[in-house]
């Protein structure tokens, strides 16, 4: 099972300008909708801090596909 934060449909978040500056310049580089940006963020933050499980990855495990 995959713990996954689904926003509902809503009005935008508006932050302040350079908040917002910030937001599209991660959202560039990352390639990602600002919306997904936030999302990420959010998770992240709340990962770090304990507040979600984090998924590690299965180093020792089988893996398809090639490197």
């Amino acid at each position: 099972m995959t713990n996954v934060i689904q926003l509902q449909p809503a009005a935008t978040i508006s932050f302040d300008d350079y908040i917002e500056d910030a937001l599209r310049q991660v959202a560039s580089e990352l390639g990602l909708t600002r919306n997904d940006t936030i999302r990420t963020i959010v998770v992240e933050w709340l990962q770090q801090n304990t507040y979600l499980p984090v998924h590690e990855l299965d180093e020792d495990g089988e893996v398809d596909g090639n490197a």
